[in-house]
């Protein structure tokens, strides 16, 4: 069934007309309130939308579409006097297959009908997932995954990438890019295409936005949107974190910032370390105490046993090089806070006395008192915040009857936020844990959530009275394995019991009891692991 929304009775006569005539059963509606009632007793094949309806926008009702799960995949033409180019960028990248700009004629709308429709039974028997290197894509559901991280990308940019991925090794020629995801060309369609890959690349990674020596100059369109982002944050009164995150990675690809390569490849790393955090710092150096730097994240050489001491000692040299490389820049740079990891954010490997770590010397610091602050990550015990696995434990703490284990309680909880205030923030240096979190395991575990929740106002809690500030680690990804606590895409709360207690921690003034979790009010009387 193709339907055919339209609010103008004369054009809804011609497009229906003309779809009968190609033997397509056709149904009609004058407005959305139609359309939508419509779809509930049928899904149709394709839909000619109109964008300016009486009681809602074209463009509105596509997005709803894709987020739909029963029309999530019908296509969509939208028919319209909004012919402007970006007119029809919009409209592409909000979801639509194609775009006719009225005046239209009946035969070009019957040929792009049919090319859509052939397009959408060709994409009907594609794979569920795609990858390549360390880009993964689950088809069905819609989502891009770098390096497991969920990545937001606009309908078109989806498909493109589908594409790229669909034909991997391959050229692809412009006007087959065009006809497999827009299936249209229109005036200015090459600009089109080229900024779609553009974003494209920006979104996927950034490792290459860096060019080669001696300069190591950062894409300028890159660094534009990045200073983009943190302009929405400081713009609404929010402090914004600036690291380089993944640069150290031993396990993705054009990493470069690696701790555990020899002194001749160090030369060339400290060097260009300092010259992109120089560039970073220059093009933010006006901005005010809402913005802060941290040197990387989670540096280490990829072993989790105990830090080398050689790869340690070349992380201390980072953190220096980005100490003085920030505050050579001048400005608000002399005065700002800059946040400084140990091995992996580790923090017994950071507050550990038998361990490397160093705090830099500030010299260029103008501010009165220190600048500095640590820098470390949480997601202990691992077996319940992260593992699913046969060893993963579905319970924490004092509440817990089953499936539990004695390792990483409240005590050890306690211990190392005690720990962090010994050793740092009692000493004039406060101590932000950047990342915390456990990942959803509902779909197996179904009163996960409850721990879960206990676990996070617990840790909030305990760092609060020992002067450390948490920040929650969501990943963009709602649902199993996800730490997702808000729906990105259409802004609501996946997790209001969560984020509920760990509001509770943050804003509570005194040696308050949390709540336990729903249905387990007996604390044991014995703490066996099993």
């Amino acid at each position: 069934m193709i339907c055919v929304v339209e609010d103008d009775p004369n054009i809804r006569e011609i497009e229906v007309y003309a779809m009968k005539d190609c033997h397509m059963e056709t149904k009609e509606a004058s407005c959305a309130k139609e359309f939508w009632k419509l779809c509930e007793n049928e899904v149709p094949e394709l839909v000619l939308l109109d964008i300016m309806l009486p009681d809602e926008d074209g463009i509105s009702i596509v997005k709803k579409m894709r987020e739909d799960a029963r029309l999530s995949d019908v296509p969509v033409i939208l028919v319209t006097a909004k012919g402007t180019e970006i007119d029809k960028v919009r409209g592409l990248d909000a979801g639509a297959d194609d775009y006719i700009a009225k005046p239209f004629g009946i035969l070009e709308m019957i040929s792009r009908v049919k090319a859509v429709l052939r397009r959408s039974k060709t994409q009907e028997a594609s794979v569920e997932e795609l990858s390549a290197g360390n880009i993964r894509m689950n088809v069905e559901k819609h989502r891009v995954y770098v390096d497991d991280e969920l990545i937001e990308l606009t309908y078109k940019e989806f498909e493109l990438l589908r594409v790229f991925l669909s034909n991997a090794g391959n050229v692809m020629p412009r006007n087959l890019l065009m006809d497999r995801v827009w299936g249209t060309t229109f005036e200015g369609e090459s600009r089109t295409l080229d900024m779609h890959i553009k974003t494209l690349r920006k979104k996927l990674g950034y490792l290459d936005m860096i060019g080669d020596g001696p300069d190591y100059k950062i894409d300028t369109d890159w660094l534009d949107r990045v200073q983009e982002v943190v302009d929405y944050v400081v713009d609404n009164d929010m402090f914004a974190i600036v690291n380089m995150h993944g640069d150290g990675y031993y396990t993705v690809d054009h990493s470069w910032l690696l701790c555990a390569e020899d002194d001749d490849k160090q030369t060339e790393i400290k060097d260009k370390y300092g010259k992109v955090w120089t560039q970073i710092a220059d093009r933010f150096k006006d901005y005010d105490q809402h913005l802060i730097f941290e040197s990387m994240n989670e540096e280490f050489n990829n072993d989790y046993g105990k830090p080398d001491e050689k790869a340690y000692d070349n992380i201390n040299a980072y953190n220096q090089i980005f100490v003085d490389s920030v505050r050579a820049t001048g400005s608000n740079n002399e005065k700002r806070w800059l946040l400084l990891p140990g091995w992996n954010t580790n923090i017994d490997y950071t507050a550990g006395d038998e361990y490397n770590f160093k705090i830099p010397t500030d010299n260029g610091c103008k501010a009165d008192g220190k600048r500095i602050m640590i820098s470390v990550h949480y997601y202990d015990p691992f077996n319940f915040t992260i593992d699913e696995n046969k060893t993963a434990k579905t319970q924490w703490g004092k509440y817990a009857v089953k499936n539990y284990d004695n390792w990483g309680q409240e005590d050890y909880v306690d211990s190392q936020m005690a720990l962090l205030n010994e050793k740092f923030v009692s000493q004039g240096y406060p101590v932000v844990i950047g990342e915390f979190g456990a990942q959803d395991k509902t779909e197996k575990f179904a009163d996960y959530n409850e721990f879960r929740r206990y676990w996070s106002e617990y840790l909030i809690k305990a760092a609060k009275k020992n002067g450390v500030v948490c920040v929650y680690w969501d990943n963009g990804y709602n649902g199993n394995k996800g730490f997702g606590i808000i729906n990105r895409f259409d802004y609501t709360i996946t997790q209001p019991d969560l984020i509920a207690g760990m509001m509770r921690a943050i804003n509570s003034t005194d040696d308050y009891e949390i709540p336990s979790p729903a249905g387990y009010t007996e604390v044991r009387k014995s703490a066996k692991a099993s």
